[in-house]
């Protein structure tokens, strides 16, 4: 039996039939909190199960995870139509893609090699407290107790402890996809173990917000249609007005406490692209639970502005007595064009006049919006950002979702992971503190007209390029992550990385350092040319750590 074993580096992507940068690591440099990932590259001659074992000192902090090809049936809007996607592309053609990471447990840790490649994820979680030193981690091919390969490489462990992230960041979370592709009732005890586990993931992922579905979010609905309705507030109408019960908020804060979400999102409270209507809440009255605002109700009804004037205080004072509301996003309406900004004010000033101070956050690309000051933090798209970097906003946010295929960063599946990964760099560089992207589990085609699949279409079918919907895939009991998820985890630690330099030097330091290294000016719409860039930037930053240790040692 002949097998070969190639140790890459997290950012590779292996195609079956080609590869990108093909990267060979044998050791490398950690920080104490860091989360180190590469890859093996398995081919044999010979196809048979083996089982895969660990060895390293760093045992109990290792995880590995069997990675599966992804259908990439719509790579690009611009191969759809036959016209010209930019050079940064791995492919521009349907194909099967690496993206589907299936942990391998200690009871079950075989796998099946063959001439095809096999490939694994190797995820090493290094503790805060560990000693420094060097750490090998050899993985470990085995069939009857007979060792068929070994592989090996070393971990050093430097004197530096890599700050915790402070991004916000959030994938808009769907609990009402998470009952229909699981199939069990909405806020059953079914229900509430899997939103459990699908928040865990998004925690494991680096988000650290929840879009929370206190009413029914307003969001790529068709006119007139409403999804599976999840509303966590129990709503009854009385002659007095409103009565609310909100049991379920609390169960659902009490699980982001527990993985460690430390903001939430409140769904907007108008229509998606126009904020013309309401969003689809149910209330209770006279014993019965009925549609009482959604697409029939106009946003300036006064049926609906006296609704909000109950729903929104009782709903602030609710979060501020669990200690949530300091940490609390409102939304108004989403991707709002210039030609809906008198209703988009009107709307504003009414929920500014009754929220008295909370913070407001839409994804909107026209500055005009925040130069009026209809939201205290405007989350413009990477390639409209530059008119937002010029002015004082007390939160800096960027988006991108769909549309951002050329020149700006993406978590397309045929885009490379560099690509993925660069948009660290680029936040920390102009002071981006927060990200938005709207799909962290939406398993729906183009306004939610019908389910989907999403083993078998990573693009709503044909509705957005393949891995915009979604960064993770339902499992038996719960969601598995995607390459595409770990390589933004590693954005999000770039900029802690560039922060703990930055701590030893200055913000102007590191940022002359970053342009320095790629030879041009680092903008979102102006991504490095060379693949290895990331890789030169982090040895460049740990050289500059350990001359200053030097310094004060000597």
């Amino acid at each position: 039996m002949n097998i070969k074993i190639r140790q890459l580096s997290s950012l590779d992507k292996v195609f079956q039939q080609n590869r990108r940068m093909n990267y060979e690591i044998s050791n490398a440099r950690v920080l104490k909190g860091e989360r180190f990932s590469y890859q093996l590259e398995i081919q044999s001659d010979v196809s048979r199960s083996v089982s895969v074992a660990v060895q390293s000192g760093l045992f109990e902090n290792i995880t590995m995870y069997q990675e599966g090809f992804a259908y990439c049936d719509l790579p690009t809007f611009a191969a759809a139509s036959k016209a010209a996607a930019d050079a940064d592309y791995l492919t521009c053609e349907p194909c099967l893609i690496p993206d589907i990471l299936t942990p391998l447990s200690r009871q079950n840790n075989r796998i099946r090699i063959s001439r095809d490649k096999c490939l694994l994820w190797i995820r090493v979680d290094i503790p805060r407290n560990v000693k420094c030193g060097t750490y090998p981690v050899d993985v470990v091919l085995m069939t009857d107790n007979e060792i068929l390969s070994k592989t090996h490489l070393e971990l050093e462990v430097l004197p530096y402890e890599l700050p915790e992230n402070t991004v916000k960041y959030t994938q808009w979370f769907y609990s009402d996809c998470i009952a229909n592709v699981h199939g069990v009732k909405v806020y059953s005890e079914e229900h509430w173990k899997l939103i459990e586990e699908y928040i865990k993931t998004a925690a494991d992922c680096g988000i650290n917000m929840i879009l929370t579905p206190v009413h029914n979010p307003p969001l790529d609905t068709a006119v007139g249609a409403t999804r599976t309705d999840v509303q966590l507030a129990e709503i009854t109408k009385t002659e007095e007005g409103y009565a609310f019960d909100f049991a379920r908020l609390e169960r659902w804060l009490e699980i982001c406490g527990k993985f460690g979400i430390r903001y939430i999102e409140i769904p907007h409270l108008f229509s998606q692209w126009g904020a013309k209507f309401a969003p689809n809440i149910y209330v209770c009255e006279d014993g019965v639970r009925r549609h009482m605002f959604g697409w029939h109700t106009e946003s300036d009804s006064k049926e609906y502005v006296d609704f909000l004037k109950e729903y929104l205080p009782a709903l602030t004072e609710k979060l501020r007595g669990l200690g949530w509301l300091d940490r609390t996003y409102f939304h108004i309406s989403d991707e709002p064009s210039i030609e809906h900004i008198e209703i988009y004010e009107r709307n504003a000033k009414l929920v500014h006049s009754i929220l008295d101070g909370a913070k407001v956050i839409d994804a909107l690309s026209n500055i005009d919006f925040y130069k009026k000051g209809l939201v205290d933090i405007p989350v413009p798209a990477n390639d409209h950002i530059e008119p937002f970097l010029s002015e004082d906003i007390k939160e800096r946010w960027v988006y991108y979702c769909c549309c951002q295929g050329n020149g700006v960063s993406n978590r397309f599946l045929a885009m490379s992971s560099f690509r993925n990964r660069i948009i660290g760099i680029q936040m920390y560089k102009f002071g981006v503190t927060g990200f938005l992207q709207w799909g962290y589990n939406y398993y729906y085609a183009q306004l939610s007209e019908y389910e989907i699949n999403p083993y078998i279409t990573t693009s709503g079918d044909h509705a957005f390029p393949s891995g915009d919907a979604f960064s993770v895939y339902p499992s038996a009991d719960g969601a598995l992550p995607s390459i595409r998820a770990f390589a933004f985890y590693e954005a999000l630690q770039d900029i802690a990385l560039c922060k703990l330099l930055e701590n030893r030097t200055s913000r102007d330091f590191v940022v002359r350092l970053i342009d320095e290294i790629a030879v041009q000016d680092v903008r979102f719409a102006s991504i490095p040319s060379d693949e290895a860039y990331l890789f030169v930037l982090r040895e460049r930053i740990l050289e500059e750590l350990q001359k200053m240790e030097n310094t004060i040692h000597a």
